[in-house]
């Protein structure tokens, strides 16, 4: 690194990170120790000591509480509604599974019962599957 980008990086870093070196990364305090005294750099933690200055004069300031309340007010009854109650899921859920064994199971019946030539008329109305070989 020359001269030129290293003072590029103090520059960059004390914009970033203000005048406290503590603030500053680790493998970069060492260009806060090497251009703290000089002229140029002395002018830019100046510059960066006001910005922090100003930064924490302006803390925000906390939630009121009756503003933290309307909010949940308003928001937790949605979150309510989007969930069903867990017994009805689990209801749906039982019946989405027998509904399934069901249907496998009609299918296999058919297909074992499709190699009877007599039935396999009979069963081709009821589903194609049956009609293959």
């Amino acid at each position: 690194m020359t001269t030129d980008d290293s003072f590029e990086r103090f520059r960059a870093c004390a914009q970033a990170y203000g005048h406290a070196m503590h603030r500053w990364p680790a493998d970069d305090q060492a260009l806060h120790t090497r251009y703290a005294d000089t002229a140029a750099g002395r002018h830019l933690l100046r510059e960066a000591a006001r910005l922090d200055e100003l930064l924490d004069r302006d803390a925000p300031a906390p939630a009121r509480p009756e503003l933290l309340a309307a909010i949940l007010r308003q928001s937790a009854p949605h979150a309510m509604m989007r969930t069903p109650p867990r017994h009805r899921r689990s209801w749906l859920t039982a019946a989405a599974v027998t509904l399934t064994l069901i249907v496998g199971f009609a299918l296999g019946w058919q297909q074992q019962a499709a190699d009877e030539p007599e039935t396999a008329l009979l069963l081709g109305a009821i589903g194609p599957l049956a009609m293959l070989p």
